[in-house]
């Protein structure tokens, strides 16, 4: 529906403004020049779609989910939610990717420890788009980046002023509000995790390097699009050499998301996803915004708003 929004107001305004007398040709060069200009957005949007379907297949995800669940005993799980989410929005670069695997796991341990879904649900919420706003491949980040024309570092800092006073005060809601109920987790349960995700990967800990590296390259300032791409390159080759996956198998999984068959079910549903094509429609959604955009500065319509409003 946001697409066909966009494309409809796209039309409407070229129609506008061929009536106040603009050329189409004029009108299409505007619309391509700010679609060249943010092309980044597009390529980071499709590789954070990879990357997360690449980094599930090499056993990478796995892996920080392997050991999450190590800590995951005799801890607060609300305030573990809480820092758990954030923490992996900010290496997956996606607050929406962070919901759909850990959060889902999370969800069903708080199940197990009658935790009111709705009190853990917004824990995991919260923790995945407080983080995924500073994340150095969150294609927010970047397009905030493009369009102020700043360093990722700069960017950082400047956020860092109010986010670092909403996780600490956020920390220590959910840390008291967790307190009162169960403080052990089913352990049952993450052993079934872990041993199913062991059988289904090759797991070591040093695949906890690999997100290390990507965030450490984007804070030295390399291009995200060079960073992500590598990223994507390494973590199949990993996937071909030591998960013993086909390059075929290699390429599907890049466009078309992973699906991992554990045997378990809820396993599967939590180390399944990502993939470029589904995201797609969220590469032309932005791309609609981006030429209406480009239309209505270009035609100084924005100008004359708001210095009605000022």
């Amino acid at each position: 529906m946001l697409l066909i929004a966009f494309a409809v107001a796209n039309i409407l305004t070229i129609l506008f403004l061929l009536k106040k007398g603009y050329k189409l040709k004029n009108l299409l060069i505007m619309m391509i020049d700010g679609v060249i200009e943010c092309k980044s957005i597009f390529y980071i949007i499709l590789l954070m779609g990879a990357t997360i379907s690449i980094w599930l297949s090499s056993g990478i995800v796995p892996t920080i989910i392997y050991y999450g669940f190590d800590y995951l005993k005799d801890v607060n799980l609300l305030l573990a939610a809480f820092l758990g989410t954030a923490i992996i929005s900010f290496v997956m670069g996606t607050a929406c990717g962070t919901l759909s695997t850990i959060g889902i796991a999370l969800l069903g341990m708080g199940a197990g420890l009658k935790i009111p879904a709705h009190i853990l649900l917004g824990a995991i919420v919260s923790g995945s788009f407080i983080a995924d706003k500073i994340a150095p491949i969150s294609s927010l980040t970047n397009l905030t980046i493009q369009i102020t024309g700043t360093k990722f570092w700069y960017y950082l800092k400047a956020s860092l002023f109010t986010l670092i006073p909403t996780i600490m005060v956020s920390s220590f809601v959910y840390a008291f509000i967790g307190a009162k109920y169960s403080t052990s987790v089913d352990v049952e349960i993450i052993a079934k995790y872990r041993e199913s995700i062991s059988q289904g990967f090759v797991i070591t800990p040093y695949f906890l390097l690999f997100p290390l590296l990507v965030i450490i390259l984007a804070f030295i300032g390399l291009n995200i699009v060079y960073n992500m791409s590598a990223g994507v390159v390494i973590a199949s080759f990993i996937t071909i050499i030591i998960q013993k996956n086909g390059f075929v198998q290699v390429i599907k999984t890049i466009l078309w998301g992973y699906n991992a068959q554990t045997g378990l079910d809820s396993l599967d549903a939590l180390i399944s996803g990502g993939g470029a094509m589904p995201l797609l429609e969220v590469v032309f959604i932005v791309m609609g915004s981006v030429t209406l955009s480009s239309l209505l500065e270009g035609a100084h319509l924005l100008k004359s708003l708001t210095e009605t409003i000022y």
